[in-house]
């Protein structure tokens, strides 16, 4: 394996993307769509690695003395008409799955009347705008892994007095495959070790809705991905060699849907593990990254991302290992007990790991170590923020009097700025100055 970064706080670079991509198109038969910015390549095959995770039943390994699947979050943030859409292959790769199980489920409920009654056929796509219970009750009707796509980041995301809705929670839990069980209505609806995937997009602005503070759960449990608005134009001309995208993308459905038969049919768990030179690597690879964490002004916050990065790191080992090999020999996934990595597989996952380091770090900026919510204490700070600052300042003059005030952390003061504005109880006649409207 090539020698290991030791500084993780530089920008990546457009050729490390391109790698990853290139890497990962040769996994899966080829590019399914055409070349677009070189970030929302790289999104779009991470989601594609994504729905991958969600179709291998009866497939873990162990990591520090815990099993887990291969199951993966990963969200895309990006500003309107940055093509977000990409995160879609995750549906489209695993598109066959997922008919072929709801009409296996189907079949199994005309089977069985009285439960046709209170259930749904379940494939493997299960819709993100709804309840945490109705999401929970879905899931628990899958017979397998369950997949969310969702497109709108803030879905399934409570509003204050709706914490019903929130996704969070499952997240949380299902990461680590710990029991979910949610209680609504006098009925406990529940799933034994979860297993669920998920890919999601948003803009800035969703991401703040969502992850309110550096310090949620939520945030280090994703592998984050970035995108821009491209200032080029890209003509919609179709290429010359279009229809061979489709073609690609039929090989691997068809593929894909071998695969998870083949995962299946297993009668006990396909064991995935390191060898002890890759663990040297990845032990390597992670103290360095953690040690780099320290000197960020935000390190200790960071801490959480870096550790679940591991885990993220081995599961996407998991999955690029098994896409390498199964995807083109189904049948070996029944001939096996035991299934290693090669150094090319770890290596990749290192690589994209690398990359959504760098976009945690970037997105952590712009959130407080503290969340503010609109009742208690926590508005009472807010309000007497308010009362505290002069009735012009600048931003410099806010961050001054919250840090000596409040002991507030720059981060956390613009968001009280920026909650101010959008009360209307202060304007912002130009950037960096702040007028008094009035008091709560």
């Amino acid at each position: 394996m090539s020698e290991q970064v030791s500084r993780f706080s530089s920008r990546p670079e457009d050729q490390e993307y391109a790698s990853c991509v290139e890497q990962i198109n040769d996994l899966l038969g080829g590019p399914i769509a055409p070349e677009e910015d070189v970030r929302a390549e790289f999104a779009r095959s991470i989601a594609q690695l994504i729905g991958l995770s969600a179709v291998t039943p009866n497939y873990s390994g162990y990591y520090a003395g815990r099993r887990y699947a291969p199951n993966q979050f990963a969200t895309l943030i990006g500003p309107a008409g940055s093509n977000k859409s990409v995160i879609s292959s995750a549906r489209h790769v695993t598109a066959n799955v997922h008919r072929r199980r709801l009409a296996e489920s189907e079949r199994e409920l005309v089977l069985f009347e009285e439960e046709a009654l209170s259930k749904k056929p379940a494939g493997l796509i299960v819709a993100a705008d709804a309840s945490s219970a109705a999401l929970v009750d879905r899931i628990a009707h899958h017979k397998w892994d369950a997949l969310i796509v969702s497109p709108e980041l803030d879905a399934g995301r409570a509003k204050p007095g709706e914490s019903w809705k929130d996704l969070s929670v499952i997240q949380r839990q299902a990461f680590e495959h710990e029991s979910i069980e949610i209680v609504r209505m006098e009925r406990a609806i529940s799933i034994e070790s979860p297993r669920l995937s998920m890919v999601g997009a948003g803009t800035p602005g969703a991401f703040l809705r969502v992850i309110p503070t550096i310090e949620d759960g939520t945030f280090s449990r994703h592998l984050w991905l970035m995108t821009e608005v491209q200032s080029k134009w890209r003509s919609p001309k179709p290429r010359a060699n279009q229809r061979q995208y489709g073609q690609n993308l039929l090989r691997l459905q068809l593929a894909v849907d071998r695969m998870a038969k083949a995962f299946e049919k297993r009668k006990r768990e396909l064991d995935f593990q390191l060898s002890d030179s890759q663990w040297r690597v990845f032990d390597s690879y992670f103290e360095s990254m953690k040690s780099d964490v320290a000197n960020f002004p935000s390190g200790e916050s960071l801490f959480q991302v870096v550790h679940r990065l591991g885990v993220i790191a081995f599961r996407l080992a998991m999955t690029v290992s098994a896409a390498r090999v199964f995807l083109k020999d189904p049948k070996a996934v029944g001939k096996v007990v035991n299934h290693f990595p090669s150094d090319d597989d770890l290596q990749l996952a290192l690589d994209i790991v690398r990359i959504g380091f760098y976009n945690a770090v970037e997105l952590s900026a712009l959130l407080p170590t503290v969340e503010i919510t609109t009742s208690g204490d926590r508005e009472e700070r807010l309000t007497e923020f308010l009362h505290q600052l002069p009735d012009r300042c600048s931003r410099m003059d806010a961050v001054e009097a919250g840090n000596l005030l409040f002991g507030l952390k720059p981060r956390t003061v613009d968001l009280y700025l920026r909650k101010l504005v959008d009360r209307k109880h202060m304007s912002k006649p130009k950037p960096g100055v702040y007028i008094k409207n009035g008091t709560p």
